[in-house]
Order: structure tokens, then C-alpha cells, then sequence
């Protein structure tokens, strides 16, 4: 009985170390690919998922984006033979329209879209590994000065491993690696393993391919004044030749990546643009010459900027996209109380006032669709109180206090005769 167990004991290790052999055989044939495995009766499948960002408040573009499949080789062999061999992949495609509401995070509004199962319809001619290259097409859609799509560079590798079952070929195991770095996905490497298994709802996170081709839309709303900060002085005794200083920051949407990015700024004196504007900026961020319509302030995103207006003046700021941010701050004017009244995708807010003699800040907000943004200041100078005798009135005075001093006198008169008549 001890010899059974011994020698039943000893077959047991024997399966075991191998079954151990077999995977380790196995394991390098799917080092690169983390492949995601099927059975015949569901098979492994593989989608595209089209990524379309952009920033808060943009309306999302009317849009359709293609993948390409370039075979790249059947069982490692990249010969004619073989490629020609291997079935063709019909391209797919997804669309996007204003309906598609998609979900905004961190100021960036992200938009994701699967296209069809890839492999589905599609004959194998034996068993064996099929690889294929999947890009994005770059021409699907036309960018101008207002509208701009930024298309990804990514690139994945796909291997389909195809298994005979009972019934037929099948998928057996379906690899996908990252072979060109999407620049939207930080976090993501050449050689990265992939996920491309479709899912049913690409809203939930996790729940759609990981095979991702993120596209960067970004929408201006052109040559027009896009945001203006004006100025008006109320007051009788205001100055309204005075300037007042502005702190102005504006900062780029949260899908642009560029520190050194720089935004123009025109002066306008009720609707006229001026053409010498040295009293209203720093000399270094005057910038002259290289626009029609005249000189210029130019801002550095992210970085706050001193400029002066006047009574009837406003910047007109006309290159911010949808999405850019700005914060207004109307520096401390002694005797004036500050003011404003912002009017944000159409529409008009009520009147923030501050107190005399302080500052008043705007608080920092995002540029919309619905142009011009605006930031009205007012500053509003004291009520002085009229204390003391202009010279100018004297005459009236005199006037008016020789004829109380007659009236008392005859008063005085009327009383003292009667009583000597009485």
C-alpha cells in the first residue's frame, strides 16, 4: 500500500512539473501582448475607442474619425506570401454630433466613442497568429482659424491568435500594445499592454477598449472680440481723464500644454481701436507692427498684467479659445468705490460693488461660445459735501439778509407804537 502511494505521489509531481514546463513554454509567446482570452463560444474581441477632449463649455463638433488595419504578419513572417495570405481588415468608424454630451472633469470635457467589434464577419484561412497595425486616418476632418482637431499620433500593434475549435476557427486570444504613445495619455509607454476588449457603456470608466486614439478639439470664436474688461467713471467731481490700474490674468484651457502660450489684447476707446496705447501698458508687452488692426497688449498665460484704462476704454481680447480662463481685478482707487457687472455665455449677471478706497476682483472664469464675454468695471467717485458760502452767491445773500433786517425793523416799529398809543 506505502509503494502505491509512493509511486502514485511520484506521478502526481511528475504532471505537475509538467504542467509547470508547459506554461513557462507557453508564457513568452504572450510576454508582449497581456492577451485577453476567449473560449469558442465567445471568442476574444477587439474595438477602437475614439477619445475626443476638449475644453469646458465647447460644444462637441460634428465628426467622424477612421481606423486603419495594415497587416504587418502571419505566424512572424512578413513575406509577401503570408500577407497576402492574411484576410483584410475593413476599416471602422465612429461619429460624433452636438448631441453627444460626454462628461467635464478638471475643465476638460472628454467624449469617448467605440467603434464596431474589428473582427467580426471576418474568415480565417487556418490557425495560426495574425498581426496587425492599427492607426488613426489625419484627414477626416478640416480645422480652420475658428475650429482646430488635433489628431493623435498613436499606434498599436494587434495579434489575433486563432485556435480551431469544435465547430470551426476561432479567437482564441486577442494582444494589443502600444507601439506610438498617445500625447494626451501621459501615463502610457511604448510596449505598454492594452486592454481592447469592447464594452457596453463608454461613459463608465473601465468599461470600453483601452486601445484609446485621443484627439484634442479646440474651438476660438475668431477675429472678434471674444472677452472685453471696460472702464467707466461715475461721479460729479470724478476725474474722468484718470486711469485706473488692472490686475488681468488669462490662462489657457486645460487641454492646451504651453506655458509660453500669448494672447492679444486691442484697446478700444468706445468703438474705436487705438493706435497709440503707451499710457496703457508696460512698454515691454506693447507689441506693434505685426497686426492690421494696430498695436496690441500681449498677455503670457498664466501670468497676472498690470494695465491702466480710462473712462469709455475696454480691452478687447480676441484669441481666446473656449475654455481659456481670465480674473479681473480692479486695483484700490482712493475716494472711488469700485464695481462690476460680468454678462457670461449671454448672460448678464447683477452688480458686484466693493467698498470705497479697495480693491474689487472678478474671481477667475471660463471663456464660452457665446461671444463677447464681458467684464464691465465702474468706479464711482464720492459725494463731496457742499459746506461754506460761494462769493459768487453774496450779492444774494445781502439781498435777502437787508430785506429780513427791514422787515424786523418795521415789526419793531409797529409794536412800539402801539403800545405808546395805548
Amino acid at each position: 500500500m506505502s509503494k502505491k502511494r509512493n509511486r502514485l505521489s511520484k506521478v502526481i509531481t511528475s504532471v505537475a512539473v509538467s504542467m509547470m514546463l508547459l506554461l513557462g513554454m507557453a508564457t513568452p509567446a504572450f510576454a508582449k501582448g497581456a492577451p485577453i482570452i476567449g473560449t469558442e463560444a465567445e471568442p476574444a474581441q477587439a474595438a477602437a475607442t475614439k477619445m475626443l477632449v476638449m475644453p469646458i463649455g465647447t460644444t462637441t463638433p460634428t465628426a467622424t474619425f477612421t481606423f486603419d488595419f495594415a497587416k504587418k504578419s502571419m505566424d512572424e513572417s512578413t513575406a509577401p506570401a503570408a500577407l497576402a495570405e492574411m484576410p483584410a481588415i475593413t476599416s471602422k468608424s465612429v461619429s460624433f454630433t452636438a448631441a453627444d454630451v460626454g462628461t467635464t472633469v478638471g475643465g476638460i470635457k472628454s467624449v469617448p466613442k467605440e467603434t464596431a467589434s474589428i473582427f467580426v464577419g471576418v474568415t480565417w484561412p487556418h490557425a495560426g497568429l495574425y498581426e496587425y497595425t492599427v492607426t488613426e486616418r489625419t484627414d477626416t476632418f478640416t480645422s480652420t482659424s475658428q475650429n482646430s482637431m488635433t489628431f493623435t499620433d498613436a499606434v498599436y500593434d494587434l495579434k489575433v491568435y486563432v485556435d480551431n475549435g469544435t465547430n470551426g476557427l476561432y479567437i482564441y486570444a486577442i494582444a494589443a500594445v502600444i507601439v506610438v504613445t498617445d500625447p494626451f495619455n501621459e501615463d502610457d509607454n511604448v510596449g505598454d499592454k492594452v486592454d481592447p476588449t469592447p464594452g457596453g457603456d463608454p461613459t463608465i470608466d473601465g468599461d470600453f477598449s483601452k486601445m484609446v486614439f485621443t484627439n484634442n478639439f479646440l474651438r476660438n470664436n475668431g477675429p472678434e472680440t471674444v472677452l472685453a474688461i471696460s472702464k467707466t467713471i461715475t461721479g460729479t467731481g470724478a476725474d474722468r481723464s484718470k486711469y485706473f490700474p488692472f490686475s488681468v490674468t488669462v490662462t489657457n484651457p486645460a487641454t492646451v500644454n504651453d506655458p509660453a502660450k500669448t494672447y492679444k489684447a486691442f484697446v478700444v476707446q468706445g468703438t474705436t481701436t487705438l493706435q497709440t496705447i503707451t499710457a496703457n501698458a508696460p512698454a515691454g508687452n506693447i507689441i506693434s507692427g505685426d497686426d492690421p488692426r494696430g498695436p496690441y497688449i500681449r498677455f503670457t498665460t498664466g501670468v497676472p498684467l498690470t494695465v491702466n484704462l480710462t473712462d469709455g476704454q475696454h480691452l478687447a481680447f480676441t484669441d481666446l479659445p473656449v475654455g481659456a480662463s481670465f480674473t479681473a481685478t480692479d486695483q484700490a482707487a482712493v475716494d472711488f468705490t469700485p464695481s462690476y457687472r460680468l454678462t457670461l455665455n449671454a448672460v448678464q449677471g447683477s452688480v458686484v460693488a466693493g467698498a470705497e478706497n479697495s480693491a474689487l476682483s472678478t474671481g477667475s472664469h471660463y471663456i464660452t461660445e457665446s461671444y463677447p464675454d464681458r467684464a464691465d468695471f465702474n468706479n464711482t467717485y464720492k459725494t463731496i459735501a457742499v459746506t461754506g458760502i460761494f462769493v459768487d452767491d453774496l450779492p444774494y445773500y445781502a439781498i435777502i439778509g437787508v430785506a429780513l433786517l427791514t422787515l424786523a425793523g418795521f415789526v419793531l416799529f409797529k409794536s412800539r407804537r402801539r403800545r405808546l398809543e395805548e
